[in-house]
């Protein structure tokens, strides 16, 4: 089996949220269905069951056996990360060499 690129792996995050956003109810529907039992479509909200246990999930988390939808992390979020661990491992590799070239 061949690996995935970088874009080939985006790729497949984008096209796995926007499944899972068109699976989860938005909060508009939610009401809309609260208050009289419809959408404005006149059409039932979609309800997202849980795979382990076939529950219907609350809000993506099952309250019966706690399993959560997958939603992987944005891009934003991504970057910032990948930037604190470097920023991290720089200063502890400065600080490593610090130590042991004064000692010399």
């Amino acid at each position: 089996m061949a690996r995935k690129t970088r874009e080939e792996k985006r790729e497949e995050e984008r096209r796995i949220i926007a499944e899972m956003e068109s699976a989860m109810p938005q909060k508009s529907d939610v009401e809309k269905a609260r208050t009289n039992g419809v959408g404005e479509e006149g059409a039932q909200p979609q309800k997202i069951h849980c795979k382990r246990c076939k529950t219907l999930m609350e809000n993506g988390v099952c309250p019966v056996c706690g399993f959560r939808i997958y939603v992987p992390m944005d891009e934003r979020k991504r970057k910032k990360v990948r930037i604190i661990v470097a920023a991290a491992c720089i200063a502890v590799f400065a600080a490593l060499f610090l130590i042991f070239g004064l000692h010399k």
